[in-house]
């Protein structure tokens, strides 16, 4: 397991079956630069397919010169946003292509944060470096190699919800949110919140952003919920407050998914892809609604029986939930294997890879107005 911490789902569910692979050649994958989570699942049954972590080793995780040898490699990998770590300095790209090599561009960040000097993927909208590559792979559906986020266990899922009727009746919903930078966000939050307090209600945020109540750590102290950094059982109320930092196609991270399994109904600001990726009646998502008070009343207005409709779906096969399967299947548990086959595809075809010399950094057209494209120069904040 490379680089994947606690709040990641570490092994294969039970209840779904590893996908079979078709590598019929042998396919050698160089991670260039760190490629997002990569779980040693079903590293067994690779076979064919094999991967050369060397370049976690080096400074920044990539190689700093350009002249670093990849020779062997079938496809090269690259992770965009170690590539703006400190931009211009840390961008660098073999010098070199040959048309006999696969280059794939990888993100697991937005592809753009307007107005912040976080880490993300920009570089997915510059030419310079998109026109060397020949696939990509992120948790957007349309790319070549979709990776999607991490969703949670069925053990998890099927607890269902807490008794809440146990709970003040007043603490309507909770927030659990330490990314403080997203204006869009913040603007959001702060006005679903004004509003739930005006309905006589409150949202317990735990995070560093709005908090105003300390987590409860629950009766076990072994407690998996409670050792997770993203869900608890014992801190959840009826509805949780869900919102992505950006609103990107497909941009739907594991927090809806988490809010899910603390036996929740989620209130979800962010893509509108979410509809097929979640159970059918699980959530309510914000644009539904005309405005912020709209959107309060369905949950002041929220009736045993809605909850009960709204909790329905974990009574349904795990094909019924949403893109569930898809998660897993698409994710990065198979990351390694998909991305093999894929190549071994294109290679028994007799396709040609692009080629040529490669850019040197340059200025990122993709955003000249924002002066945090570059990041200033500076390593950005982890996330």
């Amino acid at each position: 397991v490379v680089h994947l911490g606690r709040d990641e789902p570490m092994k294969w569910p039970d209840e779904l079956e590893y996908p079979v692979f078709n590598i019929p050649i042998p396919i050698h994958i160089f991670i260039w630069s760190f490629a997002g989570f990569l779980p040693s699942t079903g590293t067994s049954q690779m076979g064919n397919c094999t991967v050369d972590y060397s370049s976690q080793q080096l400074e920044n995780q990539m190689p700093m010169s350009p002249d670093y040898d990849i020779s062997d490699a079938d496809v090269v990998l690259f992770g965009l946003p170690n590539m703006l770590w400190g931009f211009p300095g840390s961008y660098t790209l073999p010098r070199e292509k040959s048309a006999n090599q696969m280059w794939i561009s990888t993100c697991e960040e937005p592809y753009k944060r307007d107005g912040l000097s976080k880490s993300d993927c920009r570089l997915m909208l510059d030419e310079p470096t998109i026109n060397m590559m020949d696939a990509s792979s992120s948790y957007d559906m349309s790319t070549d190699i979709p990776t999607l986020f991490d969703t949670v266990y069925v053990e998890d899922l099927l607890k269902g919800s807490p008794d809440f009727s146990a709970r003040p009746s007043d603490e309507i919903a909770t927030l659990a949110l330490s990314d403080c930078d997203s204006e869009w966000r913040n603007t959001w939050l702060e006005e679903i919140m004004a509003e739930i307090n005006n309905t006589g209600n409150k949202v317990l945020s735990y995070g560093k952003c709005f908090h105003n109540t300390d987590e409860y750590p629950g009766e076990n102290p072994n407690d998996l919920n409670r050792l997770h950094g993203w869900m608890n059982r014992a801190g959840a109320r009826r509805f949780k407050l869900v919102a992505e930092n950006v609103l990107q196609p497909w941009y739907v991270t594991e927090k809806i998914w988490n809010a899910l399994a603390e036996g929740a109904v989620p209130v979800y600001l962010g893509a509108p892809e979410v509809k097929q990726m979640m159970p059918e009646g699980s959530f309510l998502y914000a644009d539904d609604f005309p405005n912020t008070q709209a959107l309060v009343q369905r949950m002041v207005d929220f009736t045993p029986e809605d909850f009960a409709k709204a909790q329905a779906w974990r009574q349904k096969p795990t094909s019924e939930w949403g893109m569930w399967q898809d998660s897993w299947l698409r994710g990065r548990h198979t990351m390694m294997n998909r991305i093999c086959e894929f190549a071994a595809e294109k290679k028994m075809a007799g396709k040609e890879f692009k080629s040529g010399v490669t850019p040197a950094a340059h200025d990122l057209a993709c955003c000249p107005a924002d002066p945090s494209c570059c990041m200033n120069g500076k390593t950005p904040s982890v996330l």
